[in-house]
């Protein structure tokens, strides 16, 4: 059986999300919140993109229940169910750019999985270091980060 591959990128559609998903994602707060590394947040980037508009699966509110899925598709930690429903979406006749879903670690805020086939869409906006990036103090006190 030969099985398709695709590239997939993860994006957050808020500093919040991006910083929850990415520098987070592996980490379990203690009792005063997480202890991070500075050099965590001096290696990643915040980066923008601009182009033309995406064409995205909606896995959020009543659209999620209409593709015949629920809240569980943002927070199994079984990536086997999560990687049957891209390839589902990504071999679907609409050729759609990606999917909209909730983030996982932050289910107020939501995040694109952006198939690679669409990358001639975007173009690579700002690019600056998280460290400098506007707003991280804020995200930083709401997730209850000290740096080390």
């Amino acid at each position: 059986m030969t099985t398709d591959r695709f590239g997939v990128c993860y994006m957050g559609l808020s500093l919040d999300v991006a910083f929850a998903e990415s520098v987070l994602h592996d980490l379990t707060a203690d009792a005063l919140g997480f202890n991070i590394p500075q050099s965590e947040v001096n290696s990643r980037f915040l980066v923008r993109f601009d182009g033309e508009p995406l064409v995205l699966a909606n896995f959020t509110g009543a659209s999620l229940l209409r593709h015949g899925a629920d809240g569980q598709i943002s927070t199994t930690l079984d990536y086997s169910i999560t990687q049957a429903w891209s390839a589902a979406v990504h071999a679907h006749p609409q050729n759609v750019d990606g999917i909209l879903y909730v983030s996982r670690h932050l289910n107020t805020g939501k995040a694109i999985a952006f198939y690679n086939r669409a990358g001639g869409k975007l173009r690579q906006g700002t690019t600056i270091s998280l460290s400098q990036g506007l707003g991280l103090g804020a995200v930083l006190g709401r997730f209850g980060v000290q740096l080390a």
